[in-house]
């Protein structure tokens, strides 16, 4: 399965979705992997700061850039889950990784900066389809969302999107059920080499760490339609 996370818009949070969801994975047992297709290379130094803290469960990252559909489809058939990350603009790498993805996460906040830059996103989608014949199953993921405003703040953004106004981003992406907040643990856990799922068995954690870890799962639960379970590591 190949999920891509990606969007136009930078700093909507997509590096942290792909960090979140691969640990989330590689706890579950996945035999999951990484492509960091982002000239940035987040991903990539994460996962070094993952080795150099000797955290465990490791999860390879390899590095694509350019026309990279075929090298993605290569990698996924070694590994049961590939998880791709790209930079946050119109590039080549999100296009080719649009073409091959299995289901397409589209991380936003609900600025109206960054809604309103979906229009790109969009067109993605049904350029996509008209070239391929396929319509990518792109999938809207509200994110960033400020804690003390969780429900409020995404609920008006979902009737934004059902409203006349909205019906083109209902219609290309369709909002995901879960979503992610603004919380402390995702840099927090970072900075350690850790998935949020893992910062929150600290026994220090707060109830802030734990929601950020059930958010996650619930995104798991929402992209692999199963349980989340984890294995013995």
């Amino acid at each position: 399965m190949i999920i891509l996370i990606g969007n136009e818009k930078g700093g909507v949070g997509k590096s942290t979705i792909a960090r979140s969801l691969a640990t989330a994975c590689a706890l579950a047992g996945h035999d999951v992997a990484c492509v960091d297709a982002d000239r940035q290379q987040s991903l990539v130094a994460f996962m070094a700061e993952r080795r150099s803290n000797n955290q465990v469960p490791l999860i390879p990252c390899f590095q694509l850039t350019g026309r990279c559909g075929s090298d993605i489809v290569a990698l996924s058939k070694k590994y049961q889950t590939l998880i791709v990350d790209v930079a946050g603009r119109d590039s080549v790498e999100l296009r080719e990784a649009a073409i091959v993805a299995d289901v397409w996460l589209v991380p936003t906040s609900v600025d109206p900066d960054d809604t309103e830059a979906l229009v790109t996103a969009m067109t993605i989608v049904r350029n996509t389809e008209l070239a391929t014949g396929i319509k990518p199953n792109a999938r809207l993921l509200i994110n960033k969302c400020s804690t003390s405003l969780f429900e409020q703040e995404a609920n008006r953004l979902i009737d934004a999107i059902h409203s006349d106004d909205g019906k083109d981003i209902l219609e290309t992406m369709p909002p995901m059920n879960s979503r992610v907040s603004n919380r402390k643990a995702f840099p927090k856990s970072r900075e350690l080499g850790q998935g949020v799922i893992e910062y929150a068995k600290r026994p220090t954690a707060t109830k802030s760490d734990k929601l950020a870890a059930l958010e996650i799962k619930n995104l798991y639960e929402e992209v692999f339609n199963k349980k989340y379970a984890e294995e013995d590591i």
